[in-house]
């Protein structure tokens, strides 16, 4: 007999802990979009947003640096549209690959810029 009590005390502990893990979840969501907010609460003042620097004043570059892509990090002088179409984007990707592997091709004179 102690073996069912265990048994169904246990299924009991078990059902608690799923109706728990099932109510918290829902009570930390946010209120619905049609409920009003209010009166009082104003939404807090967008602050404008400024450019890291340095403590000698120059713009913090820090972060993840790659090489891994042949997207340039200035605009191309040139270049008057916002979006290339898929054929100029890899006619500019070819383009900057010959140039990456000329500058890697050793001794060549691009090679000792």
């Amino acid at each position: 007999m102690s073996r069912r009590i265990l048994v169904s005390t246990s299924t009991v502990a078990i059902a608690i802990i799923v109706v728990v893990a099932m109510i918290l979840p829902a009570a930390a969501q946010a209120p619905a979009s049609n409920a009003k907010a209010p009166a009082a609460t104003k939404a807090p003042a967008a602050t404008k947003w400024t450019m890291p620097r340095t403590p000698d004043g120059q713009p913090d570059l820090q972060g993840y640096w790659t090489n891994s892509s042949y997207v340039p990090m200035e605009r191309p002088n040139g270049v008057t549209k916002e979006f290339y179409t898929p054929e100029e984007a890899a006619a500019a990707a070819r383009r900057a690959k010959e140039e990456d592997a000329e500058q890697a091709t050793p001794g060549t004179t691009a090679d000792v810029h």
